[in-house]
């Protein structure tokens, strides 16, 4: 499989640009002359702060594509119809073609934005979308009604992730998504949930992340996300950046329960990153701040020994376009790592979809053996070092006190010969006579 990528960047905001990418496809197949063609699948993702990320898949067998490139070249179509309909919009859309060696194509859209009203947008003027706080809990209502577009494609699928779904009457409820299979004209999607944690990273940009187990479901976490200038540029520039870390992350720090500190650093390579640090305990804690609902972890006791088991699925990922993930513990027991290092398995790229799985064990936070050089060191200074200075010391005075008594004491003169006798001396040493 083969691939080709483009980015299509605009201002910040909610993207009206949506509903406009929902007619190019329509588009598209029009002008192959080609009806009920191609699987259609959309995914939507709502987070805190009425932040979303939209991720759509145009499914084309071989005859599709064909009748398709037989009027036009796809790619050069879509870069210059995608470029025409985001002018004057606000958000951040990019794209990419993938063939799969079974022929036919992927046409893939991802896009994001910020506010309520880009998502009802994108999915068409039969959509409903808002927030619900009557019952004192911030509930996310979201209705979608089939419009006729859906009639033009082979099969209409919709995913919704949110936190945590309350009521849907969706195909497949799993975990934080629901799933409706097939949708056609008339048909609606109805759920209540809750909005999705969305800790760290706020773009299309890079993410690293680090999470530490300690015993007691103690754990910190480090995530560092890169961004170039043009991928800033894109979400409202170092403002933005300064508004999520002041006031979303902060507001959700605090809703959780959970600490963390952050920084901005200007890398020579160009661009921008921040670095969050966090500090929790309690693994659900873990999944809602770093790691996503989707992700699980928990601990296992079947065998001798207490084992934490870890599973970071594909969800949350897919807004980035790179994810590092390093799992950290006593021991690393076993992994799919792409590399394994003692207490530490590393996944160099996880944003295609991956999953990570390991199982290891908790590491002490104040254990000896993570802490034996310093406690070495420590013991040296307070026990050893003083010792070594004061035996120097003392060794010193000794000296000091032995050339002392040497200055004091004056050698003695014979009053025979004039020889000079060495302190102490009874008898002259040249010719016999006493010296007392």
């Amino acid at each position: 499989m083969y691939a080709r990528r483009a980015s299509i960047p605009v201002a910040k905001g909610a993207l009206r640009a949506g509903v406009l990418l929902a007619t190019f496809a329509v588009i598209l197949l029009a002008l192959s002359g080609c009806m009920q063609a191609g699987s259609w699948d959309v995914h939507i993702t709502v987070y805190r702060g009425e932040r979303w990320t939209v991720d759509t898949t145009l499914s084309l067998t071989p005859q599709e594509l064909a009748m398709i490139e037989s009027q036009l070249d796809v790619e050069d179509y879509l870069e210059e119809q995608l470029a025409q309909l985001t002018a004057g919009q606000d958000g951040q859309y990019s794209w990419e073609i993938e063939y799969p060696e079974r022929g036919g194509a992927y046409l893939i859209i991802l896009g994001e934005g910020k506010g309520l009203e880009g998502v009802g947008e994108f999915l068409g003027l039969q959509s409903t979308i808002y927030l619900d706080e009557s019952s004192g809990v911030r509930h996310l209502v979201f209705r979608y009604s089939v419009d006729t577009e859906a009639t033009l494609f082979r099969s209409y699928n919709l995913r919704v992730t949110g936190g945590e779904i309350i009521s849907s009457n969706a195909d497949v409820i799993e975990g934080s998504t629901a799933t409706w299979h097939d949708l056609t004209y008339g048909e609606s999607a109805d759920v209540v949930m809750t909005e999705a944690s969305r800790f760290g990273c706020v773009g299309r940009e890079a993410a690293a992340v680090h999470v530490t187990f300690y015993e007691d479901e103690e754990w910190t976490a480090d995530i560092r996300c890169s961004l170039t200038w043009e991928e800033l540029a894109t979400i409202g520039g170092e403002q933005y950046i300064e508004d999520y870390l002041e006031g979303d992350l902060a507001e959700q720090a605090s809703e959780e329960a959970w600490q963390y500190s952050r920084r901005i650093e200007y890398p020579e390579s160009g661009g921008l990153s921040y670095i969050i640090s966090a500090d929790g305990q309690g693994f659900q804690a873990l999944r809602e701040a770093v790691l996503g609902r989707e992700a699980a972890v928990y601990v296992d006791e079947s065998s001798d020994s207490r084992r934490l088991v870890v599973h970071v699925s594909a969800g949350d990922r897919q807004h980035v376009r790179q994810y590092s993930l390093t799992l950290t513990g006593a021991e690393i027991i076993s992994s799919n790592a792409d590399e394994v290092d003692g207490d530490t398995a590393v996944w160099y790229d996880l944003s295609g979809g991956e999953s990570a799985d390991a199982v290891l064990s908790e590491a002490s936070r104040f254990g000896i053996a993570r802490y034996l050089p310093h406690v070495l060191c420590g013991m040296f200074c307070i026990g050893v070092l003083p010792v070594v200075v004061a035996g120097g010391v003392l060794g010193i005075r000794a000296c000091r006190k032995r050339r002392m008594v040497r200055s004091s004491r004056k050698e003695i003169y014979c009053f025979r010969c004039g020889h000079a006798n060495a302190p102490g001396s009874r008898f002259c040493i040249s010719c016999g006579r006493s010296l007392s």
